[in-house]
């Protein structure tokens, strides 16, 4: 049997994929570097790498902010809809904003 050394990396496609073949992306890049004649290769491979780690790290960070959101934005947020549905007023409007 031939190939899978590095994960059949090269039939990775899309995002989700290629996130999940870091490991792979990392061995890869640092093989290519070895060879000495392949740093055009080694550089994208980890530049690649490296926008999968800083998305990582940026995604963990909005789903932390996303857990932190305030009850009080969240009533703000819930009264406006409820307004623009009819299912409220503007009064509901300006208590949320007030005690914001």
């Amino acid at each position: 049997m031939s190939g899978g050394s590095y994960g059949y990396l090269h039939n990775r496609y899309g995002a989700d994929d290629l996130r999940d073949a870091q490991d792979d992306m990392a061995h890869m890049a640092n093989r290519l570097d070895e060879l000495g004649y392949a740093e055009k290769a080694a550089k994208e491979t980890t530049e690649i790498f490296l926008m999968i780690r800083q998305f990582e790290i940026m995604f963990r960070q909005f789903e932390i902010r996303m857990e932190s959101i305030p009850d009080s934005l969240r009533h703000v947020w819930k009264s406006v809809e409820w307004w623009d549905s009819a299912d409220s007023d503007e009064d509901g409007v300006i208590t949320a904003l007030t005690n914001y």
